[in-house]
């Protein structure tokens, strides 16, 4: 086979799986990943890093968000040691012009209960998403402001 055939098959494939791999590994972020993250956060006791996933403008309106995060990451510990971890599922992302709507469900998956929908948008601050709403009212249109 031609070296120059290979090199070239080689680069596609390389370029193929960075695509399909997400922006993430080169830096950037989607809105699904950052509710992941905070999430993830949560689980792991630290609402300090929590903290970083909201946008200025949320934290502007919301002096009280380190006591939000630390709530969820009681809860999360709480499930955890009833036997019921909790799971971030259903997620779903809209986009509407520079900002991104992610629904979801966290909570146990096991029928336990003590879980809930919620929706966030989130919005981009330096190449990042960042999360500038979020409720567990899923019916409140969040593409107004």
């Amino acid at each position: 086979m031609d070296r120059n055939i290979v090199c070239k098959t080689a680069t596609l494939v390389l370029m193929a799986i960075l695509t399909f791999a997400g922006c993430s590994l080169i830096g950037g972020s989607s809105p699904t990943a950052t509710i992941r993250d905070y999430h993830r956060d949560a689980e792991n006791d630290s609402p300090e890093a929590m903290i970083k996933l909201f946008s200025k403008g949320y934290l502007d309106k919301r002096k009280d968000a380190i006591d939000g995060c630390r709530g969820l990451v009681s809860m999360a510990r709480a499930s955890k040691a009833q036997g019921h971890p909790p799971s971030l599922t259903d997620l779903k992302e809209t986009f509407f012009g520079e900002k991104a709507i992610v629904k979801g469900y966290y909570g146990p998956t096991d029928g336990s209960g003590g879980g809930w929908a919620f929706q966030s948008r989130l919005v981009k601050e330096n190449g990042a998403w960042k999360i500038d709403v979020m409720t567990t009212d899923v019916y409140t249109d969040l593409t107004k402001e």
